[in-house]
C-alpha cells in the first residue's frame, strides 16, 4: 500500500543507533517565518537515490626515502523506496534496490541484497536517530556490511531542521558526535536559501574534528596517535518536508590526517574525500 501498516520497530532486527543531532538557531532570517515541518505524505511511496564515494590516498614514510603510496576508491549506489507508517509519524519503512558498486565483485555481492528491507525512527528535528536492516537470505557478509555503512553514514549527514519558525536566509548549527575509527565532533552549518511551499533548498558547510588523540585502524584493532587531523566540506540539500529523506543535493568533504605509531619517524599520512549525492 501507499503507507506502511506494520511498524519497523521489530524485535528481530538490532537497532543501529545514529548520532542524535543537537540544533541551535543562529538567525531566523527574513519574514515571513514558518516552521520547517509538514504532515507526512502517506498517499504514495517515494524514491530516493544515493551515491556515496570514498577515496583514501595513503603515504607511509620510509626511513630509506622510498615512501609507500596506495589509493583506495569505493563508490556505492542504492535506490531507496520510503513509505511512511500509516499512523506513526516517526516510523519509516525502507526497501533497497539497484544496489551496485564500481568494484565488479562487490557489485555482484550487493546485487544479492536487492529487495532487502529496513526501517527508520525519526527524531524531533526530522533527522533519523535509529536504523534497522533486514538483509536478504543469502546476501554475503560483505554486502551487508557495505549497505549498513553506506546508509548509516548517509543518514548521519542529513541536515536536521530547527523547531523554530524561520524565513529565507535563516541559519542554524547542527552538532553530532560520530563514532568510528576515532570519535569525531561534527558541526554542520545550514542556511535556508529558498522555500516554495513544502520544498526547501539549503546551503551547508561541514567541519569535523577528533575528540581525542587515538585512531583505531579498521579491521586490525591497532591504535595509532593522531598528530594532525582536518575534515572540511560544503554542499547543498533539497527537502520535500512531507518526506523523510532528501530529494536532492550533495556534499563533498575533504580531509587529511597524520597518524603515528611506535616509530615516530614513519608517520602514516592519509588524504580522504567523502562525496554523497541525493537524487530522485
Amino acid at each position: 500500500g501507499p503507507c506502511a501498516t506494520a511498524a519497523t520497530t521489530d524485535a528481530s532486527a538490532r537497532p543501529i543507533p545514529l548520532a542524535p543531532p543537537a540544533v541551535e538557531l543562529i538567525s531566523s532570517g527574513t519574514a515571513p517565518h514558518q516552521a520547517l515541518r509538514a504532515a507526512p505524505d502517506r498517499t504514495a511511496a517515494h524514491r530516493a537515490r544515493i551515491k556515496s564515494t570514498t577515496t583514501v590516498l595513503t603515504r607511509l614514510a620510509d626511513t630509506g626515502g622510498d615512501d609507500s603510496i596506495s589509493r583506495e576508491d569505493q563508490s556505492v549506489t542504492a535506490e531507496i523506496t520510503e513509505r511512511r507508517n500509516c499512523t506513526d509519524d516517526t516510523d519509516v519503512a525502507l526497501r533497497f534496490d539497484a544496489l551496485s558498486a564500481t568494484d565488479p565483485r562487490l557489485s555482484a555481492d550487493l546485487a544479492k541484497d536487492n529487495g532487502s528491507r529496513g526501517g527508520l525512527t525519526l527524531g524531533d528535528s526530522g533527522a533519523p536517530v535509529s536504523l534497522r536492516l533486514w538483509p536478504r537470505d543469502g546476501a554475503p557478509t560483505t554486502a551487508r556490511a557495505i549497505v549498513e555503512n553506506t546508509v548509516a553514514t548517509a543518514l548521519q549527514n542529513i541536515v536536521a531542521l530547527p523547531s523554530e519558525p524561520v524565513g529565507t536566509g535563516a541559519s542554524w548549527r547542527i552538532t553530532r558526535t560520530l563514532l568510528g575509527a576515532t570519535t569525531l565532533h561534527q558541526t554542520v552549518t545550514a542556511t535556508l536559501r529558498r522555500r516554495a511551499g513544502d520544498l526547501i533548498d539549503l546551503d551547508i558547510s561541514v567541519d569535523e574534528t577528533p575528540t581525542g588523540a587515538e585512531y583505531t585502524v579498521p579491521g586490525t584493532g591497532k591504535t595509532l596517535r593522531i598528530a594532525r587531523y582536518t575534515a572540511l566540506g560544503h554542499g547543498t540539500a533539497r527537502f520535500d518536508l512531507r518526506r523523510a529523506l532528501p530529494i536532492g543535493g550533495s556534499i563533498d568533504v575533504h580531509g587529511a590526517r597524520e597518524l603515528v605509531g611506535d616509530d615516530a619517524t614513519r608517520p602514516l599520512v592519509q588524504q580522504t574525500r567523502y562525496q554523497l549525492q541525493w537524487s530522485r
